[in-house]
């Protein structure tokens, strides 16, 4: 398990949702096969997951928001639930007990990879 590279994970009812980028899964524990749950309009980037205040699971993908609704199949998933506008980069989505916070700027020059964000630490680089 699995039998690709993970670029975002989150146990979440359950169950340990996971990317490789191109597509979502997520996998029971302890881990079995992988069920796709997400795959169209996924972008090719990392895929760090934050459970809602509706205990949805929501995501940075490129210009959009995604939003996972259910662990077991596709329906009701979302890569593009929200639309931050052309030219924005989605890098994290937090939910702090209050508010859901969307972190996005318009610099195409830093990757996901080099500016991580956390609840806990701040801008990290």
């Amino acid at each position: 398990f699995p039998s690709h590279d993970i670029e975002g994970a989150i146990y979440h009812k359950g169950k340990i949702v996971h990317s490789n980028k191109q597509n979502i899964y997520s996998n029971d524990v302890p881990a079995t096969s992988d069920t796709l749950i997400l795959t169209t309009n996924v972008e090719d980037t990392e895929h760090p997951f934050t459970i809602g205040p509706n205990q949805d699971l929501y995501f940075p993908n490129g210009q959009y928001v995604g939003r996972i609704t259910s662990l077991t199949g596709t329906t009701g998933n979302d890569a593009r639930a929200l639309n931050m506008g052309d030219g924005v980069r989605v890098r994290q989505v937090l939910y702090d007990g209050n508010y859901v916070i969307i972190i996005a700027d318009r610099n195409p020059s830093v990757t996901l990879g080099t500016a991580w964000f956390s609840p806990d630490a701040g801008l990290q680089l």
